[in-house]
């Protein structure tokens, strides 16, 4: 059995490439007979183009680990800033109302220093050093 594809065959199918040599195109699909599929590596889209092109390759798979690095250089850059001092802390001493029979020492006026810390993005958007 020969399989033969005519160019008046391939004319019913749409295809955004055509193949330049219609038995080339044959035997490389024939020899990729029985490799193993892989999403990222070995997709419809890679044998599509191996076939027709000589070459692999899918615009899908480049476009995806396209976000995937973009998406990962955000967060790696949100990190940096937290490391670098983009968010602070800082402690502060407040002068508080006293707590003690049921609210009588307030009332009163009695006061108690206590010491805080707080965390607060920086103002700027820069860390202390570089101000």
């Amino acid at each position: 059995v020969q399989k033969t594809v005519t160019t008046s065959r391939l004319r019913e199918f749409v295809l955004y490439e055509r193949p330049a040599n219609d038995h080339a195109c044959m035997v490389r699909a024939e020899s990729a007979l029985g490799d193993k599929y892989n999403l990222v590596l070995n997709n419809c889209e890679t044998f599509a183009n191996r076939c027709v092109r000589g070459a692999g390759g899918s615009r899908q798979v480049r476009r995806a680990t396209g976000h995937v690095a973009l998406a990962t250089a955000t967060v790696v850059g949100a990190l940096t800033a937290l490391a670098v001092g983009l968010v602070e802390y800082h402690t502060i001493i407040v002068t508080v109302p006293a707590r003690g029979m049921h609210g009588l020492w307030a009332i009163l006026g009695y006061t108690v220093t206590q010491t805080r810390t707080i965390q607060a993005a920086h103002p700027t958007g820069a860390p202390p050093s570089t101000l």
